[in-house]
């Protein structure tokens, strides 16, 4: 009997220790998880969701995305290591000059002033001139009877080269540069009846408009018998360039940014956006009035002195190719441009001081016709500007003028010689 119930207590310990081990097993949820497993996925809860957060700058120029999680315990936030870079620097020929529409491999245009310098072309001048290939843009105008000043506008003062020869300023030479937000560059100014040029100047100072006088600039100026004069090389032995100026790039640098120039003095600022013309594909070559040849006279009040000038188209290069009548030659400096363009404006001759008895007067601002010649055609052209504005060039119907990209030569002619100007110049095919 003993042993009998000795067997029944045997048993029911078995069953009691086997019950103990299902019931463990039961509440562990009959199966473990380790992510040792390497044929193991955790798959995501569901109740987790990935988006992606706006970027974040991390440096100029880069960005990096942002991803966070959000569950319904939690909120993680990761960001991808940052990409360590530089201020973003343009490769060469990423700025655009606005003078000529041109990629340039320069320092960015559009926060600082061009130059416009005023250039000597009376005939014993041509063979000493130089440096005028560096213009984007040209213009030309008379300044007496059969004599014309150039001024020369250059987006960049900094890459200058020597520039010769360098002459005194007259009003309208006021008005182009200030149609381009340029800084004047010239020795001395015109006073006559009608005008004090250094009353215009201190009028205009300022942020509209800003000058650089070589005949007062400590770098440039010399003295002879108290009169101030411009240096000039061999200045003992050319008489006829006395008031002429020889510039070159550092000292043009130091005159507009030093702190013994006058320009400095002034209060006026060598930095502001440049203004240039819309450029483009020519609408030029659709016309059909042929101009390869193109002859132009600038004459005032049917003075019989004129001066000629002659543009020759050369399809290889696709430029017009300038020359004067008798000179051969401008130091060697062939002078072409993609655009040649003519203006007819009010030119009258008048009294002027007693080195210059006879002086142009021209008005370059109001409104007008002109011509516009490219790839050997030309179409007319409409312009107009402001006391304080803009130069503004459009086609007959009013459309703004899109002009070749390249360097552009603009003249000043009597409005009644362009007016019928296809009859007085000549164009060849």
């Amino acid at each position: 009997m003993k042993k009998e119930l000795k067997q029944i207590l045997l048993m029911f310990l078995a069953i009691a220790m086997v019950a103990t081990i299902c019931a463990s097993v039961i509440g562990c949820g009959g199966q473990s998880q380790t992510t040792d497993d390497p044929g193991l996925t955790l798959k995501p809860n569901p109740t987790d969701q990935t988006t992606t957060a706006p970027t974040v700058t991390t440096a100029p120029g880069t960005t990096v995305p942002v991803q966070t999680t959000t569950s319904a315990s939690a909120t993680t936030t990761v960001i991808n290591p940052p990409v360590t870079t530089k201020p973003v620097t343009p490769v060469e020929g990423s700025y655009i000059n606005p003078l000529t529409g041109l990629k340039t491999s320069k320092n960015d245009p559009s926060n600082k002033r061009p130059i416009a310098v005023v250039i000597d072309n009376i005939s014993n001048a041509y063979k000493n001139q130089k440096g005028l290939y560096q213009a984007d843009i040209l213009y030309e105008a008379l300044v007496a009877p059969g004599i014309t000043r150039y001024l020369a506008v250059i987006e960049d003062y900094e890459s200058v080269k020597d520039i010769c020869n360098v002459r005194s300023g007259r009003d309208f030479h006021i008005d182009i540069a200030q149609s381009h937000n340029a800084i004047l560059v010239c020795h001395g100014g015109s006073i006559n009846e009608k005008y004090d040029f250094y009353q215009l100047v201190a009028n205009r100072l300022g942020n509209r408009f800003a000058i650089v006088d070589t005949m007062f600039e400590p770098i440039t100026s010399w003295k002879e018998n108290g009169e101030t004069y411009g240096t000039i090389q061999n200045k003992g032995s050319r008489k006829d360039l006395l008031h002429d100026t020889v510039v070159n790039g550092t000292a043009l640098k130091l005159m507009i940014t030093g702190k013994s120039s006058r320009f400095a003095k002034s209060g006026t600022s060598y930095t502001g956006a440049p203004k240039g013309f819309k450029f483009g594909t020519s609408s030029a070559v659709a016309s059909n009035i042929s101009a390869r040849t193109v002859k132009i006279d600038f004459t005032m009040d049917n003075n019989t002195s004129k001066k000629e000038v002659t543009f020759e188209y050369d399809s290889s290069s696709g430029k017009y190719i300038r020359s004067q009548v008798a000179v051969d030659g401008l130091s060697g400096e062939q002078l072409s441009f993609t655009n040649v363009i003519f203006l007819g404006v009010d030119v009258t001759c008048d009294k002027g001081p007693k080195e210059d008895p006879k002086i142009a007067f021209i008005s370059v601002t109001g409104a007008g016709k002109g011509y516009y010649c490219h790839g050997g055609k030309m179409i007319a052209i409409n312009w107009a500007k402001s006391a304080n504005g803009a130069l503004i060039l459009t086609t007959e119907n009013g459309t703004e003028l899109t002009l070749a990209a390249g360097n552009t030569y603009i003249g000043y002619l009597e409005k009644d010689y362009v007016n019928d100007f296809p009859a007085r110049g000549y164009h060849a095919n």
